[in-house]
């Protein structure tokens, strides 16, 4: 009996063992889909381009010319400031695959002050696109971004306030 009660333990254990490595290397197979560079377009006609890395880090984000728009003073009259471009620090990959960073102040008095904000996410593109770079790829993303940039106070005369639309943008992973 002694003997037998050690083999199911032992057994037992071992099934442990492999279901626990189950999930993490189902994680790892689906997570790779993911991994490696992607480029594609905006809205504007513009590019978009990132890493996604094996520690499921969006990296290297980067949308550069995007059209911007400026007045002096919130009630100024509106005309074409100098291209920003949307760049991101490390983004965490949640869940499937969506990220985001999101600069803006957590009161909107804040947005009051000089300063910079940038807002973006991405998420899969499950439904196909409209002006991406590419077609049929296994791993696409879309998402959006906007920045915002002012001098000082909205408030003070002379501040030039300066910002971008919503831009959409389309991804698709360069295939090798």
């Amino acid at each position: 009996m002694g003997r037998r009660t050690g083999i199911v333990a032992i057994t037992a254990t071992v099934a442990v063992a492999v279901l626990a490595g189950a999930p993490s290397a189902a994680l790892a197979k689906k997570s790779s889909k993911w991994v490696g560079s992607y480029q594609g377009k905006t809205e504007e006609g513009g590019t978009v381009s990132f890493r996604v890395t094996k520690k499921r880090m969006v990296v290297g984000f980067r949308m550069p010319d995007v059209k911007v728009y400026c007045s002096i003073g919130q009630n100024g009259p509106v005309y074409n400031g100098a291209p920003f471009t949307i760049t991101a620090p490390p983004m965490k990959l949640e869940g499937v695959a969506r990220f985001a960073y999101d600069t803006l102040p957590a009161t909107t008095s804040g947005l009051y002050q000089a300063g910079q904000w940038i807002v973006l996410n991405g998420k899969p593109n499950y439904r196909g696109h409209t002006f991406s770079a590419g077609k049929g790829q296994s791993a696409s993303l879309r998402g959006n971004g906007h920045m915002e940039r002012q001098n000082g106070s909205r408030f003070d005369p002379g501040t030039e306030i300066c910002l971008t639309y919503d831009v959409d943008w389309y991804a698709d992973k360069i295939v090798r």
